[in-house]
């Protein structure tokens, strides 16, 4: 029973070391990126930062879709498309990517309101 205990204590002080790792890389790279794109990209309206046992990861949130575009387009990421939902005649329209930095899975995402009866994207609301 002992021995149970010591391995579960021994694995829990792994993964906090594990997340303290994780957590220098994640704001390494989180403060590299926004030094460099401080100027000459989009605001970003979120910044949020994981450093779980499971891995770094770093989102970033621009306000708008098309500036999702942008920062993705800076950072070398692919953004995908997609609608959900449907709320008196508008859906969301989500915008969002990956890419590793440095060891960190950087996501980029935005959302925005557009008319649900098409998936033109032309037609999106102000």
């Amino acid at each position: 029973m002992t021995t149970q205990i010591t391995d579960s204590m021994s694995m829990a002080v792994a993964a906090l070391d594990a997340m303290d790792n994780h957590a220098a890389l994640v704001r390494e790279v989180a403060v590299r990126l926004l030094s460099e794109h401080a100027s000459g990209l989009p605001e970003l309206i979120g910044v949020r930062m994981y450093a779980g046992y499971d891995g770094p990861r770093l989102d970033l949130q621009p306000r708008t879709n098309e500036a999702a575009a942008q920062w993705a387009q800076a950072l070398g990421a692919t953004l995908t498309e997609s609608f959900a939902g449907d709320r008196d005649g508008w859906r969301q329209w989500h915008m969002s990517g990956d890419v590793v930095v440095d060891g960190v899975r950087v996501h980029v995402g935005a959302c925005e309101w557009a008319p649900s009866a098409t998936a033109d994207t032309s037609a999106v609301a102000a």
